[in-house]
């Protein structure tokens, strides 16, 4: 069994856990090779890729997934050269839709979900055939962690944008009218968290008028590009608006938050910025307590981010999701928070600030169910027996040929 992997120039920090699994997948004996898709020398990647044979072709986001021509048609290259194309979307599909369009209807191409409602965005992009796997990360790499001081009470996982600064972008690019319907739809996600932006502006757009709805979807089906590029400024807007909203209402409280921060500083807050992904690592490791906000582009799951807090030895505490019961134990590995309800934050924040060893506990008891539960192994397991499948489904298939 032959696996390409295929990495570009702009490297994702889950790559750190991604590439985890390519270690235990040659452990049960594939042979994996790694190739660097340079954008400017595409030619030079084809030749190395095809020289070398795979079977499959692992990406990230679908960054790795070439479009040439067959006949004056455009088609995926894992069609015209016969290997089956899998990218793992660790991030929402819609925000990766220009190098996704070309791909409907390739035979060829399999996505990987790290969301389950990622497939509903995958769906509405043309793709039907989706396979999901639990996130996970690389216990090895939080090794260090264990003899860092805590140093930080409390801490929040940014980055955190001011949502005017958003809403002053939009409004230069787009009429009145629409802009409106960009602010309308980005609150009701705001009021309704676990509403994603597909959903949102299907329900919001009946109450406009009837001459906007039609210019709407006139321009809709004009330019899918453009509108998709709304759906994300939509999903980023309204990320901003439930990270702002804490950070507000915390005003006064020691906080560090954790990366960018467009916006005006709040009284006795402070902002670091990690150099690298290590040193996001480490930071979190240091406090005692990680405010986080589940962003919109992470609809049902509690993404990569929380199991990287919780392995870091740090108690997390996030925004309530239907999910966490099944995976954490509430108030003993994990704490949750209703996004909206200010004074259950306050208040959970206070009391816990004010008991640190109850935190130091819930941080060691989180980061053993990550590291036991939540590790590469099983999601490697998984994607060889799939492969494995698909590779003894196809020699049946040119058997009955011959």
């Amino acid at each position: 069994m032959k696996i390409a992997v295929v990495k570009t120039d702009r490297e994702e920090w889950v790559r750190v856990h991604i590439d985890s699994l390519f270690g235990l997948l040659r452990d049960k004996g594939a042979e994996v090779q790694e190739f660097f898709l340079d954008p400017q020398n595409v030619q030079k990647f084809v030749e190395e890729l095809l020289a070398f044979g795979p079977m499959f072709v692992i990406d990230i986001n679908g960054k790795g997934a070439l479009v040439g021509e067959d006949n004056g048609k455009k088609v995926l290259y894992s069609d015209m050269f016969g290997f089956l194309h899998v990218s793992l979307f660790v991030d929402d599909p819609l925000m990766y839709f220009p190098a996704l369009l070309p791909l409907r209807g390739a035979k060829n191409f399999l996505p990987v979900v790290f969301d389950l409602k990622y497939a509903d965005s995958l769906r509405f992009l043309g793709f039907q055939n989706v396979s999901y796997i639990v996130p996970f990360i690389d216990p090895a790499y939080f090794g260090g962690t264990l003899k860092i001081e805590k140093t930080n009470n409390l801490i929040f996982a940014g980055p955190v944008v001011d949502p005017a600064r958003i809403e002053e972008d939009i409004s230069k690019v787009v009429d009145q009218a629409t802009f409106s319907f960009f602010r309308e739809v980005g609150q009701f996600m705001f009021r309704n968290p676990e509403v994603n932006v597909i959903t949102a502006v299907e329900y919001i757009l009946p109450f406009f008028n009837p001459e906007f709805q039609a210019k709407f979807m006139e321009w809709r089906e004009k330019s899918p590009e453009e509108f998709l590029k709304l759906l994300n400024d939509i999903t980023l807007y309204a990320s901003s608006l439930k990270r702002w909203y804490l950070v507000s209402f915390l005003e006064g409280m020691d906080l560090k938050i954790v990366g960018e921060f467009v916006g005006e500083l709040k009284e006795n807050h402070e902002v670091i910025k990690p150099e690298n992904h290590q040193e996001l690592i480490k930071i979190y490791a240091s406090a005692y307590l990680c405010l986080l906000s589940i962003p919109y582009n992470v609809p049902s799951g509690i993404g990569f981010t929380t199991l990287e807090v919780g392995a870091s030895g740090t108690a997390p505490m996030v925004d309530y999701r239907a999910v966490i019961p099944s995976m954490f134990v509430p108030d003993r590995e994990i704490i949750t928070y209703t996004p909206l309800d200010r004074a259950e934050i306050e208040e959970k924040i206070i009391y816990f600030l004010d008991h640190p060893g109850e935190l130091i506990d819930m941080g060691e008891s989180c980061r053993k169910k990550v590291v036991s539960q939540y590790g590469p192994d099983t999601r490697a397991e998984f994607l060889y027996e799939m492969f494995d499948n698909i590779l003894k489904t196809s020699v049946k298939q040119e058997e009955k040929k011959e």
